[in-house]
């Protein structure tokens, strides 16, 4: 950054940094990102730090084209719910348009991910004969919606 330049494009900068200098980094980039004129385009598998630094984000997830939007309309749109363990039934209905990915949590519980509001993700359950009265909007990180969206390994 000595050089100043307008565009400065980094992949994976943190590989290889200890926790302090990983956020001193950071800072150092916001500033960076901040001021007129620049633009940073960056890669990275720390997903947390992401929050902090972009205004809009390019996720890719095996089998769909690249979602493409701002930081600020993926986490307004992308919901999680949250189904206690005992709502969650036996049989869990597939992921469709509504309901974009069921995750099911050590606790028994079941974490629901859609692009839609709470009667759309209950109306959706209720179309395949299940009550989910209980269901519960909870509020997630930028990492949390990641893998909502991309699913784990």
């Amino acid at each position: 950054m000595a050089q100043d330049p307008d565009l400065l494009i980094l992949d994976d900068y943190t590989m290889g940094l200890d926790a302090g200098y990983r956020r001193l980094f950071l800072n150092v980039l916001v500033h960076f990102a901040r001021a007129d004129g620049k633009t940073l385009l960056v890669t990275s598998h720390v997903v947390q730090d992401m929050e902090q630094l972009v205004d809009d984000v390019v996720i890719l997830r095996r089998g769909s084209p690249p979602l493409q939007t701002t930081l600020d309309d993926f986490l307004g749109r992308f919901r999680r719910y949250r189904l206690p363990a005992e709502a969650v039934p036996a049989t869990l209905p597939p992921s469709c348009q509504t309901l974009h990915a069921l995750q099911p949590k050590v606790d028994g519980s079941l974490s629901v991910f859609a692009f839609a509001e709470p009667a759309a993700v209950r109306a959706a359950f209720a179309g395949d004969g299940l009550n989910a009265e209980m269901l519960a909007e909870v509020p997630m990180t930028l990492e949390d919606a990641f893998v909502g969206y991309t699913g784990t390994y």
